[in-house]
This record gives C-alpha cells, structure tokens and sequence, in this order.
C-alpha cells in the first residue's frame, strides 16, 4: 500500500515511518526541510502545510492511507496554523482526489486526550473516568487547535471526503521523547527531593511511543477502526509509578507526604516573589485522578497497551543516567580537571 505521513520527524511519526517501512508499505513523508530525496525506500515530500503555495495534492496522490502527525508542541503562535489551517489544506488536497479519481484515503489523527480539558467537576473525591463518548473540553492553545483539527477531519470524513479514525493518546514516553517533564521528575526522585501531594490517590497517566504507533497502525489496516475515535493510555496509580523510577534509578523510595492545602498555600505565596520549580499547574498534573480506559479499542479492535508503564519508566531512567554522565564528563574535561566516573 501506499503510506503517507506528516510529521515524519517527530517523536511518534519516525518510530511509525520504521514500522510501516518494516511492513513493506510504499512511503511518502511530508517535510519542510529544503531538499526533496529519496532515502531507501521512503520518499521525501517537500511542502509546508502552514502556507498556500505547495501543491499537497501531488502529496496524496495514489495514497491509501494518511498518518496526519504533524504538531506543534512548544511554539503557541504555530499551533493555529499548522493544526487547524494547515489541516484543512490537507482536507481539501484529499476532497479533490477523491473528487478527480473517485478514490477516498483512509485518514488516521494523530491527536491528544487533551480534547477533553482538565478534571473540572465540583466533587474531586472520586476518580474522573473519560471515555471516548466524553464531551470534549479543551483548556490551552495547543488542546484547543488539536480538537479543532479533530473536528474539521470528522466533519470531512462524514460528508464522504474519506474514512477516518482519530487516535487520541494520554502522555507519551519513550527513549529519545521531547516532553522534558518525566526527566524533570526522575532528577528530582534521584536526589531525594521529590514529595507527594495530597491523599494516595493521584493516577499517572502515559503511554509507551510503541504502544502509540501499534495502536496507529492498527487503526490504519483494520476495517473496524473506521469512523470511530480511540482513547489511549496505560494508567497506573502515581505511587507505584514512583517507586518504579526509584527503583529503576537505584535510590530510596519517596515516603514524604504533605497535605495538598499546605503545598498550594507554600507554592502560591513563595511563587510570588520567585521562579519555583512547583506551579499551580505542576501541581495539578501531580494530584491528577483522571483514567482513560482503553476497552472500546479491545472491543472493535482486538488491542490494548502492552508496554507496562513501571517497567519501561526504566528507558527513560536510564536515559537521564547517561545525559548525567555526560554533562559530568564534559564539564570536566572542558575545567581541564580529570573527569570522574560514577
């Protein structure tokens, strides 16, 4: 079949690019990058999906399935135009395929649980369950455009323009990941300054980049995925996501404990004055009770995460080891004092 892929270079996209490759797929990958090559057996595609100028019709030509990756994480003034507008261009390259062959492509999203916005109900005690029937609640530029761009793929597909199915996953880690949020954790477990907050009910919510790209790919060749949106994610409780890192990084346990009340109160007074590495939202994440169950993709699909979220933190774990080693090594030689090996 003939694969195309935007977002080649990212996180998620270039493990999914090795997969499909292994597969024996034809693909084609869309980049901005200034030269048009032909690497192996992957086909560099140089168009830019945030202007008007490139023809993405040529993109999609012959296409059976399309992997829609492409995002923007850090630059919010990007968000916009690459997820909403640069993905309606998308939609309106395939409407005229389909149009002038007749031939629809199979769309697959790559999208976020962040389409459905943060716990905001008034009664917190109990465990906030989100399906993938949630009704969507978007906090944040990033969250927002994603849906938007969720919506106007749905909107295409239903009036006919081509099948679709939009994946939807919760944290992704892996080795090699952007997100610097677990590394910041792992440093902070690995000098016995990490505490929890508030009662032991706090749920971690990641998913393997594997797990991702098994689920995308499921959701590209399987029938069943068609029409259909897909939550992701493998949840365990915080704790023993936790202890798994200390465990991973060979250092104790955190056993300190403060109330939630005491922690914000500490945080919103000294924040005030100086920059914490502890905000309001930092906190949030880690007093977090949200799941999302994967039982509709068991159900049409035959699939659930394999990659056990305690047992591969270790890749991550090991990851900031050697990063550790080589700022150490690098900052001695570069002193001009002999380098120590820890």
């Amino acid at each position: 079949m003939k694969v195309c892929v935007t977002g080649g270079s990212g996180f998620v996209a270039k493990k999914l690019c090795s997969e499909l490759l292994s597969a024996g797929h034809n693909i084609s990958v869309l980049t901005r990058q200034p030269q048009v090559i032909q690497y192996g057996e992957i086909k560099y595609f140089k168009a830019d999906l945030t202007t008007d100028f490139d023809d993405l019709v040529s993109f999609l030509d012959g296409c059976d399935v399309l992997f829609h990756c492409a995002g923007e994480i850090k630059n919010k003034e990007k968000m916009r135009s690459l997820h909403v507008d640069g993905t309606k261009r998308l939609i309106d390259a395939a409407r005229k395929i389909k149009a002038s062959t007749g031939k629809g492509i199979h769309w697959v999203q790559l999208s976020s649980v962040g389409a459905y916005g943060p716990d905001q109900r008034d009664e917190k005690n109990s465990t906030r369950v989100v399906l993938e029937s949630t009704l969507p609640c978007p906090v944040g530029e990033y969250e927002v455009t994603k849906k938007e761009s969720d919506d106007a793929v749905i909107s295409a597909g239903e009036s006919g323009a081509y099948s679709y199915s939009i994946v939807r996953p919760s944290n992704v880690f892996g080795k090699g990941m952007p997100n610097q949020s677990i590394r910041s954790m792992v440093s902070f477990i690995k000098k016995g300054l990490f505490f929890y907050i508030g009662k032991k009910d706090a749920i971690s919510t990641y998913v393997h980049r594997d797990d991702v790209v098994d689920c995308l790919v499921a959701c590209g060749f399987n029938k069943g995925a068609k029409g259909h949106i897909f939550n992701i994610s493998n949840d365990c409780p915080q704790e023993d996501f936790v202890n798994a890192i200390a465990d991973h990084a060979k250092v104790s346990r955190p056993r300190v404990r403060l109330p939630e009340w005491f922690v914000r109160a500490v945080v919103g007074v000294i924040g005030k004055f100086i920059s914490l590495p502890l905000n309001k939202e930092r906190i949030n994440a880690l007093r977090t009770k949200t799941t999302y169950p994967t039982d509709k993709l068991e159900q049409l699909l035959g699939f659930r995460p394999k990659r056990d979220l305690t047992a591969y933190i270790g890749e991550v774990v090991q990851e900031v080891n050697s990063f550790a080693y080589t700022n150490i090594v690098i900052s001695s030689d570069i002193s001009g004092r002999p380098a120590r090996k820890y």
